[in-house]
């Protein structure tokens, strides 16, 4: 990937809908850029915005805070079905379905990773993660507009099943997801899992990866929209050790109505 390459999500045929140029895919390919970032760079500020955010009030634990405006890209989180505003022709990113992956002394995902000589910490946020985005079979999003005198009209409808969902993602590359914040959420995760205080090597937690499939969509014109999207994965299991990473069918489904003013 070169740092340097055009801006082409926003030239003549916006999207890609699985490999295709399309008016109607909104499928976010992982080197696009937007606004100065890769598609897989806003991914990290997004996992960074939702983990990082005050306990009990970010997108992962309250249905309010569903949606933030970062300047240059609107995050929406998937969590709660929810009212969100964005602003008019700014870009909008949300996954349809998404997972994450830290790793270092004492919050190994896979017992004894890096002991058994399997790879570094590094390498085991890769593992995790490749073995997640593997998982995803399901993944759809759907814009409507309301055109008023109960009048919808479709925006873009797409779909994607089995391996097209599962070879549809993006993948950021090994990332900090910095320090925890003092009372934020993923502060509280750490406590909660008995991790706390964490090994000083890690306490930026450099060895993160996520994935997931995201959609993108460049700017809306004002207006209400109804925004549904999801996502489902199969169980992860590490074939190795036989640990379960993540259930059955885990993944979300959302209804927002989506205000843009």
């Amino acid at each position: 990937m070169s740092s340097n390459a055009s801006d082409r999500l926003h030239h003549d045929n916006p999207w890609r809908d699985h490999g295709h140029s399309s008016p109607d895919g909104v499928v976010a390919d992982a080197d696009t850029f937007v606004a100065g970032q890769t598609i897989s760079q806003w991914t990290q500020d997004w996992w960074k915005w939702a983990l990082q955010a005050p306990a009990g009030a970010g997108p992962l634990d309250n249905a309010a805070n569903q949606s933030v405006n970062q300047g240059k890209m609107v995050f929406i989180a998937g969590v709660y079905d929810a009212t969100v505003h964005a602003p008019a022709h700014e870009p909008i990113l949300f996954p349809m379905v998404n997972a994450y992956d830290t790793e270092g002394p004492g919050i190994e995902t896979i017992p004894n990773f890096v002991a058994d000589g399997r790879g570094s910490y590094a390498d085991e946020a890769r593992y995790v993660s490749n073995l997640e985005q593997r998982a995803i079979y399901d993944a759809y999003a759907k814009l409507t507009k309301d055109d008023g005198a109960g009048h919808d009209r479709t925006i873009f409808d797409v779909h994607l099943h089995g391996a097209a969902a599962a070879e549809s993602g993006v993948k950021t590359g090994i990332f900090a997801l910095g320090e925890p914040a003092s009372g934020g959420y993923l502060e509280n995760l750490l406590q909660s899992y008995g991790l706390l205080p964490l090994d000083m090597s890690i306490k930026d937690l450099p060895d993160t990866r996520a994935v997931g499939d995201y959609a993108e969509i460049k700017g809306l014109q004002p207006g209400t929209y109804t925004l549904e999207f999801g996502g489902t994965g199969h169980a992860v299991v590490d074939p190795v050790t036989n640990t379960t990473i993540l259930a059955e069918g885990w993944g979300a489904a959302v209804k927002d109505t989506l205000i843009v003013t």
